[in-house]
C-alpha cells in the first residue's frame, strides 16, 4: 500500500516502480520510526515518478493530505536525496560511536532524524505556491536561527523549472540581508541546490 485505499496511485504505476522502491525501503525500514514506514513507501514512489519525468504534484498533494506537514517534509527530503546522502551516513556514524549498543545508536539516530523531518532546521524547500517575498523572509529567518544555534549554513532546494527561476531571483536579496555567500550551487533545468554559508566575521579590535 503506497498511501491509503482512498488515495493510492494506480496499481500499474506502483508495480513498475516497486522493485526500486522495495530495495531502498528494505534498507531504511529497520532504522526509521515505525509510523513513517508507509510514508517512506509513498515518498519513494513519488521520487521514482519524478526521476522518470512524470508529474508529481497530484501525488505530493495526496501525501500531504494523508500524512500532514510531516509528509511534505519527508517527500522533499526524499526527493532531494537526503535518505542516502545524509540519513544513512548519520546512522552509520552513530553505530560506529556505539558499536556495542546498537539500540542506543538507533535511538539517537531516530531522535535526530525526527527533529529534521519535523522542523527541517538546515534545509529550505522552495514551493511554487509561495511568493518570492515569503520564501526570502523564511530563509533569512531560518538562517538567523541556525546561526544562533551554531550552524552557519542553510541548504536551499527547488524542484521544477519555476522554482529554479524563483531561487535564482531571490538569492541576491537573501545574500544582501544575511551576508551569506552561495558556497556551492548545482542546477539544471528542473532542479537547483544552493548551499548558503555565512562569511567568517573579522575579529573585533578593541581600543
Amino acid at each position: 500500500m503506497i498511501l491509503d485505499e482512498n488515495s493510492a496511485p494506480t496499481v500499474n504505476a506502483a508495480l513498475e516502480a516497486l522493485p526500486g522502491i522495495e530495495e531502498t525501503a528494505r534498507k531504511f525500514r529497520p532504522i526509521l520510526l515505525p509510523k513513517d514506514i508507509p510514508l517512506l513507501n509513498a515518498c519513494l514512489f513519488l521520487r521514482a515518478r519524478f526521476n522518470s519525468g512524470g508529474s508529481v504534484e497530484g501525488l505530493k498533494t495526496q501525501i500531504v493530505h494523508v500524512y500532514g506537514p510531516r509528509g511534505g517534509h519527508f517527500a522533499n527530503l526524499c526527493s532531494a536525496g537526503y535518505l542516502e546522502e545524509w540519513f544513512w551516513p548519520l546512522h552509520e556514524a552513530l553505530c560506529s560511536v556505539y558499536p556495542g549498543d546498537l539500540e542506543t545508536a538507533k535511538a539517537k539516530f531516530q531522535a535526530l532524524y525526527n527533529n529534521i523531518v519535523t522542523d527541517l532546521p538546515w534545509t529550505e524547500f522552495v514551493f511554487s505556491a509561495a511568493s518570492a517575498a515569503k520564501i526570502t523572509t523564511d530563509i533569512c529567518t531560518k538562517m538567523k536561527r541556525n546561526i544562533q544555534n551554531g550552524v552557519n549554513y542553510l541548504n536551499v532546494h527547488g524542484l521544477g523549472k519555476r522554482n529554479v527561476k524563483k531561487v535564482l531571483s531571490i538569492l541576491p536579496e537573501i545574500q544582501s540581508r544575511t551576508g551569506a555567500i552561495a558556497a556551492h550551487m548545482d542546477q539544471d533545468a528542473t532542479r537547483i541546490f544552493v548551499r548558503l554559508e555565512m562569511r567568517p566575521q573579522p575579529p573585533q579590535i578593541s581600543n
